[in-house]
């Protein structure tokens, strides 16, 4: 670990997921690289150890596609497999508040971006705020609490939905979406 590599406005530790060992600890740094701009394309830092004695062993750094990576961490047990949001993303040319999550395969110092997902994300929806994933990194749930959507047959307002992603690899699809609704007219 090199704490030269961190700036006091970096979020370092926005996030945090350990694999399920507890051998493997992924944190996320939101706002890194942020220089003159609002956000930071973010970066995701990998240590392992145990007890006191950790190491970083590698970084997963945002590019300019992505903007606050690492915002939410998600892990499988084994560890090689790997989800990150990113909170303000403008990947796809969404609206920069509808968010990512990026999906990461990789061991030690070889990580990759394998699929990008959206889901059927409306218009500031923060999708990728919030994710978990499953043992074997097969089933996610990414939250959005902003997704909002009018349904015009019960008049009410979808406040905040959850997107259910089923798959492995680049081979990732919404299988689900669960909404919460409100009579708020």
């Amino acid at each position: 670990y090199n704490p030269n590599q961190i700036g006091n406005t970096d979020s370092f530790g926005i996030s945090t997921q350990f694999n399920g060992n507890g051998d493997k600890l992924f944190i996320g740094a939101s706002n890194k690289g942020k220089g003159n701009t609002v956000y930071g394309t973010g970066s995701i830092f990998i240590y392992t150890g145990n007890g006191s004695n950790w190491s970083q062993y590698f970084e997963i750094s945002g590019d300019s596609n992505i903007t606050n990576l690492g915002r939410s961490l998600a892990v499988n047990s084994s560890g090689n497999v790997l989800m990150a949001g990113g909170f303000d993303s403008k990947e796809f040319a969404i609206t920069p508040t509808s968010g990512l999550v990026y999906v990461y395969t990789g061991s030690e110092k070889n990580w990759n971006k394998v699929v990008v997902l959206s889901g059927s994300i409306s218009s500031g929806a923060q999708f990728g705020n919030s994710i978990s994933l499953n043992a074997s990194g097969t089933v996610a749930v990414i939250g959005g609490f902003f997704w909002n959507e009018f349904n015009f047959s019960t008049s009410s307002f979808a406040t905040g939905a959850a997107w259910i992603f089923t798959g492995s690899g680049s081979n990732w699809g919404e299988a689900a979406r669960i909404t919460g609704y409100s009579n708020r007219y």
